[in-house]
């Protein structure tokens, strides 16, 4: 079950790594080497820090970082011992930047600052945990209190009228020349709290009020040309990325995001010992009975969480309609104001969102107009969604999720609207075995619901300590409830469903015999369905963790590489890196398409792709893949090939760069600092149209023994050495096991503990004919597509500028419109045979592409009906689907966006003679 578990963290965390590491590269693509600039650094807690090893980190470091990939300049850090002394560091020369740092009240004639805040604080009272009489907007205590504040911040700030609303007095300020006065004089016991920027709040410190916004900049010397180019940085980064700035302060700030309990808070949550949360059944993974009567689920856990935070104990009810005696607290509750008022009940903030399944029978089709509806009464889908979208006369009323399943699959109900967790969970069973969802376009955030508290203190209570809880922290619970399947009895199952029959069965005689020999049959095939199903979905769980497993690799090397391009020296040594990332990128791109290709699960195998494959090439990506790994290890990893070995192989490349990624990778994994792998590749005989290859991985490292050779070496989630193989799956040999006799060779092992491993594979493969080899390289020119003219239908920015610069390298002259609507215009104003080709993306706003591409062949001109018009997709359709048939598109092409195939696509439609496919320009220079 942990194995399980860490699986699945595993492959979101490789998912959306993935999707991240796109994001960064995309922007950086244009970035040169540029000045050095140095930073005068003093350390603020959070901002600028030191880690473990004495390297500068904080939320400005990161910032600098960013803005660094964006301009390519360079920063190194000056250390300051005051904040002070960081301004006149920049005025003497000594540093080119501060941060952060807040608008002077007049205009400075030293100083100039970015237009953009890089980070939004504000002042705070501060005083020690320590104080324990000191609790958050306790104004009255605050009246009795000497508080320090240093002369600069009382003077920019104008904190007159904040300090009079939180009632401290202005002859109980003592003020000081600078905040490490400040903060001496509070730990000497001089005074009892100090005012400053919460920048200064450090882990010994607590806040007793916050007020006023401070937004902070970057300053650097009147004149210095690079502020407009920081500047300039910064307002792309708010554009291109605009959660990097709170999901960043969260990072580092996050007792700055939590509001302090106040004092009555506090004590009110110190007065009791248990809170009781209330729960509905039947609600699938988020909340449901157990045979012993406790609930479990998503809302249970997050309840038992909140109850850890607060020391008490968490006493579990179930939901009922009528008003609760006592407090209660709702872990599922809508969040709106509105919902909560008319209801009676004080509200937190929200902490999840919930989406819905409309559910039907597979086989069914319904009218919208006239069909019925299962619905829970009181729950907020049905408020929000249902009552706004079908009568009243259509709705059958349910007492939870599985009931309204259970209405659809009686026929009661021709579908039901439930939440994604609760059918997820309950469509597992073999019930609803023939019942099938799909997303609607509603969702609503939940929140904690308190009932029966006058005081207001609970909720407010609740909702700060919501607060201190990490997304992270929410998501990981979300991925330990739902691991548990449904437990569920067949032959109950089956008299479910049959009551007559069941009846029959208890009958005498003939009739006795014939019900049994039907409930025989019927179980017979009962169980072969629910083994398929159950082979089926543990196919889908083995594919999904091989990629996961696949995935790590190409992640490693492209976290490396862009490591080593942000630091390169000058544009060669960058556009290197950039080229192996590019490599890594589409060996990653290809294993996540074939994660989402359930056909290939359903087969239970994988398709092959031969083609002619350098051998040359095979040794650069696995070097490209797997040195960055190798040498942060400490391990040697050289490769040696036959001369003799032709020039080209006939693999499917992605299948064999798979077998060797896996062996090598484990052998670096297993192989000690100052060891060796090898790969060697021997021919072995030859045929008369095909040859044997001998590839083998050695490594001197820990070795393995006989009997985990014997038994459990190519067995999925296996392996020996847990030590030094850190959070490997043990899915690795599985994969190459199957991916080697999927190609028809063979696979062995020798090894001994702590003599090393060789692995021995032996494919077959077949001689590619020497024209061939020229056909495949030879030159190719992009003289025929020159000057053509292309009309771009495409709603993305990002997708529209790529498929636009692709274009205009072979000399392509390109219109763009971002929806149908625009190309069709575009199309109908231009001359006949003005645009040589039409390229549509198939989702649009407006206008999408299959009804424009409609629209332009029912054109009344000669050029409309034989236009090529390609379409562009992320998933692109199949030309057999009656929709891409009945719109005549011309071809397909897959994003991303392949530049040998789309100029191969366009070519097809030139003159003869003109046909060669132009060269792909490079995309990471």
């Amino acid at each position: 079950m942990n194995a399980l578990q860490n699986l699945k963290r595993r492959l979101c965390a490789a998912i959306l790594g993935a999707i991240l590491l796109v994001g960064i590269l995309a922007v950086p693509a244009g970035a040169v080497s540029g000045p050095t600039l140095r930073v005068a650094f003093y350390p603020l807690p959070g901002f600028f820090e030191y880690t473990n090893r004495g390297e500068e980190c904080g939320y400005g470091v990161d910032l600098l970082n960013l803005i660094s990939r964006y301009t390519g300049i360079t920063f190194t850090y000056v250390l300051a011992h005051s904040w002070e002394e960081t301004k006149q560091m920049v005025l003497e020369g000594e540093a080119d930047v501060r941060m952060p740092g807040t608008l002077p009240v007049s205009p400075s004639t030293t100083l100039g600052y970015t237009e953009h805040s890089i980070i939004d604080t504000y002042y705070a009272v501060m005083a020690l945990k320590s104080r324990e009489d000191l609790c958050y907007q306790d104004y009255e205590t605050f009246q009795t209190l000497k508080v320090g504040i240093s002369r600069p911040v009382y003077q920019s700030a104008g904190l007159e009228n904040e300090l009079e609303d939180a009632g401290i007095p202005a002859e109980h300020l003592v003020f000081y020349d600078g905040f490490n006065a400040c903060r001496a004089a509070l730990e000497a016991g001089e005074i009892d709290a100090l005012i400053s920027n919460v920048m200064d709040l450090d882990g010994e410190m607590k806040q007793l009020e916050r007020f006023g916004t401070i937004s902070n900049y970057i300053s650097m010397s009147i004149g210095n040309p690079y502020l407009k180019t920081i500047n300039n940085a910064l307002a792309k980064i708010q554009s291109d990325e605009p959660t990097f700035f709170s999901d960043t302060y969260k990072r580092w700030f996050p007792e700055r995001v939590a509001v302090p309990m106040t004092k009555d808070e506090a004590r009110y949550l110190a007065s009791i010992n248990s809170l009781t949360f209330a729960f509905q059944d039947g609600r699938g993974y988020y909340s449901r009975r157990e045979k012993d009567g406790s609930f479990t689920g998503f809302y249970p856990a997050v309840a038992q969480m909140i109850c850890d935070r607060l020391g008490v104990s968490c006493i579990q009810t179930e939901w009922k309609e009528e008003k609760a005696r006592g407090v209660v607290v709702y872990p599922d509750f809508y969040y709106d104001h509105v919902w909560a008022d008319e209801k009676n009940v004080d509200i937190t903030q929200p902490y999840a969102t919930v989406n819905y399944y409309a559910i039907k029978n597979k086989n069914s089709s319904f009218d919208p107009e006239t069909c019925t509806v299962a619905a829970v009464h009181s729950s907020h889908v049905t408020q929000n969604y249902i009552l706004g979208k079908y009568r009243q006369d259509q709705i059958t009323w349910c007492r939870d999720s599985q009931d309204c399943l259970t209405a659809v699959a009686s026929g009661r109900a021709s579908l039901a609207l439930v939440s994604s967790y609760a059918a997820e969970y309950y469509l597992k069973m073999y019930h609803y075995s023939q019942l099938t969802p799909s997303l609607v376009a509603f969702s609503n955030q939940v929140c904690l619901g308190v009932e029966g508290d006058e005081t207001g203190l609970l909720a407010s209570g609740l909702s700060k300590t919501l607060s201190t809880i990490t997304t992270d922290e929410l998501n990981a619970l979300m991925i330990d409830t739902t691991v548990k399947r449904p437990s569920q009895n067949l032959l109950l199952a089956w008299i479910y469903e049959n009551p007559v029959r069941s009846i029959l069965i208890v009958s005498g005689g003939t009739i006795l015999m014939v019900s049994l020999a039907a409930v025989f049959l019927y179980l017979k095939r009962a169980h072969r369905k629910n083994l398929d199903l159950a082979e089926a979905v543990n196919a889908k769980q083995a594919f999904l963790s091989r990629m996961s497993h696949d995935m790590r690799t190409p992640m490693n090397a492209i976290i490396g590489f862009s490591s080593f391009g942000a630091e390169a020296s000058d544009l060669e040594e960058s556009a290197g890196y950039h080229e192996k990332i590019h490599q890594a990128g589409q060996y990653l791109l290809q294993l996540i398409n074939d994660s989402l290709d359930l056909s290939k699960l359903q087969s239970k195998n994988y398709a092959l792709h031969p083609q002619p494959y350098r051998k040359e090439e095979l040794l650069e990506s696995l070097a490209n893949l797997l040195q960055p790994r190798a040498q942060e290890k400490g391990v040697s990893l050289a490769f040696h090939c036959d001369p003799t070995l032709p020039p080209l192989l006939l693999f499917d490349k992605m299948r064999v760069q798979q077998i060797f990624v896996n062996l090598l990778n484990n052998a670096i994994k297993f192989t000690p600092s100052g060891g060796h792998v090898t790969l060697d590749i021997e021919k072995e005989d030859a045929g008369p149209d095909s040859y044997l290859i001998r590839f083998r991985v050695r490594d001197d490292g820990a070795g393995m023994s006989d009997e985990f050779q014997r038994n459990r070496l190519f067995k999925p989630f296996e392996q020996e050495h847990t030590t030094a193989s850190g959070d490997g799956t043990g899915l690795g040999l599985a994969i190459v096991k199957d991916l080697v006799t999927m190609m028809g060779g063979t696979i062995s092992c020798k090894s001994a503990p702590g003599k090393g491993t060789t692995f021995t594979v032996l494919l077959r493969g077949q001689i590619v004919p020497e024209q061939n080899l020229v056909e495949k390289f030879r030159p190719i020119s992009s003289s025929g597509l020159a000057g053509k003219n292309v009309l771009v239908c495409e709603d993305q920015a990002v997708n529209r500028e790529i498929v636009e610069k692709l274009l205009q390298h072979v000399g392509i002259c390109v219109d763009s419109a971002e929806n149908g609507q625009e190309g069709l215009k575009l199309f109908e104003k231009s001359a006949e045979n003005y645009y040589f080709a039409v390229l549509m993306d198939i989702r649009m706003p407006v206008l999408d592409g299959i009804s424009a591409t409609k629209a332009i062949r029912r054109l009344s001109r000669r050029d409309a009906a034989g236009v090529p018009i390609i379409a562009l997709s992320a998933a692109a359709p199949d030309e057999n689907m009656v929709p891409f048939r009945a719109a005549e598109l011309s071809g397909c092409l897959t994003k991303p966006i392949d530049p040998e195939e789309l100029y191969a696509a366009l070519a097809k439609y030139l003159p003869e003679d003109e046909r060669q496919s132009p060269k792909s320009p490079s995309l990471i220079r």
